[in-house]
């Protein structure tokens, strides 16, 4: 410990010196530029066996003290890390100046229309002229011309304010996001620290640390695992050596994968908190025993607000969002490039991309892929819109009647009995107040829920 003191990474603040029986325990309070992963990586090359030396608490400096639920103080076995807080920032403060100035316009400008008597003006141009309206024709035309270039302002001061909303939008969407590796290494150090701490050497690998998630997310994807873990490892001959967490993103999901190589299974009391816990958060828990050994935990949690770059489209007489990172291309076929086929299962349509590519066309009434789909024309009896979009490990055609435009929407969960709706992940409010229905490409291409597809994925 002195060798590293003196090596310039760390600089001891102060140390006390107990005496317990024949031992002689050194508590050392220490200071260094080093994150905590560091710190235990530093302290295993000097003690390997982890019976000498451990870190029992690490601290961080607040910087802030209106930081709220969005971050926690450092837990005294590593396991958490500070999530920065979601303060508003100066961007922000400049778009919502901008939609200030920019309603208080639109207002003045709305109430200059509202004082016009157009009744009263026509009635005064009408006496001026004799009534004649050969006479009055070019005034009126005037009028009309000042009230259509005042409305052409006021929906170019309107599309000016949509778009400072959108950029507020975008802004407060990524203040509130964080890498998942602000949980993920933490939790790697804890099972570090407390492995050692009780005599063996145990090692957690990550994957997901890149995936962008709200900071309530992480918070909660931090204290499960956290103590799951801290009572899988506390039996020395029993617990994993070798454990691994992956996170993924989905569209309307966060998936969570823990498995280790552990020799038992976990408690019934603890499947039973943990079940408790994501049920206040409208998740789920899944535990598989695997053939190899050891158990996996699949965690889900729906993703309640979603800020979604759509592409609004129109499908018999409905309005629906199409994820715009999942649109590989929008093209309207010819129609020799509709290939049917016949089955069992009835007909089959199916998109030629080109000399070497096929993709199954999927209706968005939630049909198996390429199964039940009625050759319609679009409403210019033209063939349909086909919208290309790509999946993790193909693509699928969608046709449409109609492209509406791109625009960014906030997503809510489906409630109630709408969460059966086939291929559906959310709804959502356009622009003009019409509501749209949110497609899961994923569920779309199974003609599952949101919800049933991503445990078909968890699954396998």
């Amino acid at each position: 410990m002195f060798e590293l003191i003196g090596s310039g990474t760390v600089e001891a603040i102060t140390n006390v010196t107990v005496f317990d029986g024949d031992n002689t325990i050194f508590d050392f309070l220490i200071a260094s530029e080093q994150d905590e992963v560091a710190m235990v990586a530093a302290f295993a090359q000097l003690d390997p066996s982890g019976k000498k030396l451990a870190l029992l608490q690490h601290l961080r400096p607040e910087h802030s003290s209106a930081e709220d639920d969005t971050s926690a103080a450092a837990g005294e076995d590593g396991s958490s890390e500070v999530i920065p807080s979601a303060e508003m920032s100066s961007e922000m403060l400049e778009q919502l100046g901008e939609v200030a100035a920019g309603q208080a316009m639109l207002q003045n400008m709305l109430g200059d229309l509202c004082e016009a008597d157009l009744s009263e003006t026509m009635d005064t141009i009408l006496r001026q002229n004799g009534h004649d309206l050969r006479a009055t024709r070019q005034a009126l035309r005037e009028v009309a011309g000042q009230l259509s270039d005042q409305l052409r302002e006021i929906s170019q001061l309107g599309t000016q304010i949509m778009g400072h909303l959108s950029e507020l939008q975008h802004l407060t969407a990524a203040l509130r996001t964080r890498p998942a590796d602000t949980i993920l290494r933490p939790l790697s150090a804890l099972v570090a620290t407390q492995s050692r701490k009780n005599g063996f050497e145990a090692l957690l690998s990550t994957t997901g640390g890149d995936e962008a998630l709200d900071v309530r997310m992480l918070n909660t994807l931090r204290s499960l695992p956290s103590q799951f873990l801290k009572v899988r490892l506390s039996q020395p001959t029993k617990a994993p050596r070798r454990l691994h967490l992956a996170i993924r993103k989905l569209e309307d999901q966060v998936s969570t994968i823990l498995q280790d190589d552990g020799s038992t299974m976990p408690e019934d009391n603890q499947i039973t908190a943990m079940e408790e816990e994501l049920a206040t958060h409208g998740g789920a828990l899944r535990v598989i025993k695997r053939p190899e050994g050891g158990i996996r935990l699949h965690i889900f949690l729906p993703i309640n607000l979603v800020v979604l770059d759509g592409m609004v489209v129109g499908a018999e007489g409905t309005r629906y969002v199409l994820p715009v990172n999942a649109i590989r291309s929008i093209l309207q076929p010819d129609p020799s490039a509709l290939i049917h086929v016949s089955d069992p299962a009835g007909q089959q349509i199916w998109l030629r991309l080109g000399s070497d590519e096929l993709i199954p066309i999927c209706d968005i009434s939630g049909h198996k892929p390429g199964q039940g789909i009625r050759r319609k024309r679009g409403v210019d009896g033209k063939e349909r819109i086909h919208v290309v979009l790509n999946l993790p490990n193909s693509c699928i055609a969608v046709p449409v009647d109609e492209l509406l435009g791109q625009q960014l929407v906030l997503s809510r969960p489906l409630r109630g009995v709408m969460t059966g709706l086939n291929s559906i992940s959310g709804v959502a409010l356009l622009s003009r107040g019409d509501v749209a229905m949110v497609l899961s490409p994923g569920a779309l291409y199974g003609g599952t829920t949101g919800d049933e597809y991503f445990r078909s994925q968890v699954t396998h």
